[in-house]
């Protein structure tokens, strides 16, 4: 396989999946020995699927499954796991109202047999003076929370598995316009 020549190891469609309901955005983590593969599915929320299931031909059962952690109004832009796969932090990159969380937490623990719960949230009143900003993309290492922010810079969160601890231990402001 190469660029140029691919090859295809697998695929999963959502049944919800149309021209205007796609994947926008994959991470893919080994949790102690399970990969996962985390599906930012656009209008259909997150979908976590066990990566050794996706191969050619079969379409996956997925851990957590469309419309399970897809609150409303959100388009799921990207989303990242803690290390041990019992959180996830999902985000949105369209909607920001003062009222709504464009990244929020999810307790995954028990999936697939317990249904994913929300555990927190950040507004998006990020910006200089409280402006509200667009989130874009997520990052985790160990118990911090990267979010990059359209007009914002990189902001740090530090978190436990009882929600997000404090609300912003690092902000590299966006210098240019």
């Amino acid at each position: 396989a190469s660029v140029t020549n691919p090859i295809e190891i697998g695929r999963y469609t959502a049944p919800t999946a149309n021209v205007n309901n796609y994947v926008h955005d994959i991470t893919v983590i080994n949790h102690g020995g399970q990969r996962r593969a985390y599906l930012s599915y656009w209008d259909t929320g997150l979908v976590i699927l066990n990566a050794a299931e996706v191969t050619p031909g079969v379409n996956p059962t997925p851990l957590v499954g469309p419309n399970v952690i897809d609150p409303a109004g959100f388009l799921a832009h990207h989303a990242y796991p803690n290390a041990a796969g019992t959180r996830v932090f999902v985000q949105d990159e369209i909607t920001f109202t003062s009222t709504f969380e464009p990244v929020q937490m999810w307790n995954i623990e028990a999936i697939p047999v317990t249904t994913p719960t929300y555990v927190d949230g950040i507004t998006p009143d990020v910006g200089q003076g409280g402006e509200l900003v667009p989130a874009h993309n997520l990052h985790v290492d160990g118990s911090t929370l990267y979010v990059g922010w359209y007009k914002a810079g990189l902001q740090a969160f530090t978190f436990d598995d009882s929600g997000i601890l404090n609300r912003s231990a690092y902000h590299q402001v966006q210098t240019e316009a």
